[in-house]
């Protein structure tokens, strides 16, 4: 998701993977996959979307560009070694707000977004209303859907496809979207 929305605004994207179906399937929907270490030097602008740990680590910080920037969109605040290049910085300066500034020895500038926390959370306003009336739907559908049924395993289980087409139906008529039926 990450790499479309940014191609789509026209950003030259490099998918960096360790998951050998992710990377086949980035690489068939038209983006060039390298190593991080071999992607770090072109980039301007990192983002990780991984659930892992220090995906971004100092090694790979030291071949970025002066003035690359990095933020994390993924599941937690540790994919980005922060800890780490706090250390191996000389200098360290809040630019603006939500924007850290870390000089590394030689003079190269990293920007970090959000202190490295999931930028959507800890840079912004969290999920868009639009987004939440669906999760919270699609959470109100499960919910009576579990109460409604006789015996369920304790175990998970994936969304009903008729939970999904509701609040998919719901919220095009709610837009006044049409579509073909």
């Amino acid at each position: 998701g990450v790499a479309a929305r940014a191609h789509g605004l026209g950003a030259n994207v490099v998918v960096t993977e360790i998951d050998p179906w992710k990377a086949l399937e980035a690489s068939m929907d038209g983006f060039r996959v390298l190593p991080i270490k071999d992607a770090a030097p072109l980039g301007d602008f990192f983002v990780t979307s991984t659930g892992e740990s220090n995906v971004v680590r100092i090694e790979h910080m030291k071949k970025m560009k002066n003035g690359a920037f990095l933020s994390n969109a993924g599941h937690f605040d540790y994919e980005i070694d922060i800890i780490k290049l706090k250390k191996y910085a000389k200098k360290y300066d809040i630019v603006r707000n939500e924007i850290e500034e870390y000089t590394l020895p030689g003079g190269k500038q990293i920007y970090v977004l959000a202190r490295g926390g999931i930028i959507n959370i800890a840079g912004g306003l969290g999920h868009p209303a639009d987004i939440m009336d669906m999760s919270f739907s699609v959470q109100l559908g499960c919910l009576h859907y579990f109460l409604s049924s006789k015996h369920m395993e304790p175990k998970l289980y994936k969304v009903p496809e008729e939970i999904d087409r509701l609040v998919t139906t719901e919220k095009l008529r709610a837009e006044r979207i049409f579509i073909d039926r």
